[in-house]
């Protein structure tokens, strides 16, 4: 490999990484703000996509509108799941620690494969069910714990953010010539104008304000930016193991700055979960791999 190939890829591994240490800040910048969830979402959905509009406009120039119209219906579907999953995150954050939140929708390659399964009829070998199998069993612990009645609703919400993220997977993975960067600004879009029907406050601080269009631009804009652009060359199952950095980092920030701690049931079912991803991840590249040699 030549020196200069080696430089080439190690930008895009720094891109990449960068990305996941971003998207932890989130849970951080949530606690810091006092203001309602649906200021949050619709505050920081419009930094994101004036950012990435930003962007568009940088790389495309005269085909800017031509890259969102060649969306088309698979395209606008992904728009639609991310607005959700910026939706419903931000919502269970509110309703739960930033843990639990984090570690919950991490298991959203846990579900992609079960909808695969499900609505694509395809099928894995036994070690990747048990890798699932273990996952949801540590979502299990996390969730019912002795503070089951309080975090119970941001839970839910965690959910269903890993199910809009687990569609989003199975929708890339089948559409792989769809940009991203036009579907997310769709995405934050979708997301602040359903924040609108829950009247988000228009009388924020100066601070707060900051913080969410910094969230915006930078924590999740940035950062989409970054992963898109860098993961598009590393192999997927580096690139699978680099996002858990976001699951790890995200309740260290907390605590760090609020003394957010980790029940032990979040610490005991966390550890499984990650471990589980980490195995599926390799596991999943291992026998994709192998296919493809098969088919050769």
């Amino acid at each position: 490999m030549s020196r200069i190939q080696t430089k080439f890829e190690a930008k895009y591994l720094i891109m990449t990484v960068f990305a996941p240490i971003l998207w932890s800040l989130g849970g951080l910048g949530v606690r810091a703000v006092s203001v309602n969830s649906w200021t949050i979402i619709f505050t920081r959905s419009i930094s994101m996509s004036i950012t990435i509009s930003i962007l568009c406009l940088f790389l495309y120039k005269k085909n800017f509108l031509i890259e969102f119209k060649n969306l088309g219906f698979s395209g606008f579907i992904i728009s639609i799941f991310l607005g959700a999953t910026t939706f419903f995150y931000i919502l269970s954050l509110s309703k739960t620690t930033v843990a639990n939140a984090l570690l919950v929708q991490g298991t959203a390659p846990i579900w992609a494969a079960i909808f695969a399964t499900i609505i694509l009829k395809e099928k894995f070998k036994i070690p990747i069910w048990i890798t699932i199998f273990c996952a949801f069993i540590g979502m299990l612990i996390i969730v019912f714990n002795k503070d089951l009645k309080i975090h119970l609703l941001g839970d839910f919400y965690a959910l269903l953010t890993a199910f809009g993220l687990a569609f989003q997977i199975l929708l890339v993975r089948n559409n792989p010539h769809i940009n991203l960067i036009p579907a997310t600004v769709i995405g934050g879009l979708i997301a602040a104008f359903f924040s609108l029907f829950f009247k988000p406050s228009f009388n924020s601080s100066c601070h707060d304000i900051l913080i969410l269009v910094g969230l915006g631009a930078f924590q999740i804009g940035l950062g989409y930016i970054l992963f898109y652009r860098g993961s598009r060359y590393l192999p997927t199952s580096l690139t699978g193991l680099i996002t858990l950095l976001e699951t790890i980092l995200g309740p260290i920030w907390v605590y760090l700055v609020f003394k957010e701690k980790l029940n032990p049931n979040s610490l005991i079912g966390g550890s499984i979960i990650l471990l589980s991803l980490a195995i599926n991840t390799i596991l999943t590249a291992k026998y994709e791999k192998e296919k493809r040699v098969t088919i050769k």
